[in-house]
């Protein structure tokens, strides 16, 4: 996801924490840091998980992701019921890396602790 999203966002303005870290220590509770099977998603002092996370971040995305905002008129659980299916099968989809990727130099700034 992080891969992916560093690619769409050529603006730079999303930034990325291990939900580990300190910053994430800082931003949300606990409750989303034992969460590792999903997104957690810290917009303007709100976090946004599972498809609402997915859903937050859709804006800060190039024009023709857009329309996947359509996605709010879905009711969260039938949302929600497709982001799981989604990340149970993800790694038999799109394989599983065996260690995790480092930030190249010019991605640094954009990771935080």
């Amino acid at each position: 996801m992080v891969d992916f999203l560093l690619k769409q966002d050529r603006s730079g303005k999303l930034l990325f924490a291990p939900l580990q870290g300190e910053t994430a220590a800082q931003l949300l509770d606990s409750k989303h840091i034992k969460n590792l099977n999903t997104v957690a998603v810290w917009v303007n002092g709100k976090v946004y998980t599972h498809s609402d996370g997915i859903l937050a971040i859709v804006p800060f995305l190039p024009f023709y992701w857009q329309p996947l905002l359509i996605g709010k008129l879905i009711p969260r659980p039938w949302r929600d019921f497709l982001y799981n299916y989604i990340s149970r099968k993800r790694y038999q989809w799109f394989g599983k890396k065996t260690t995790c990727r480092m930030p190249q130099p010019h991605e640094k700034a954009r990771f935080l602790d």
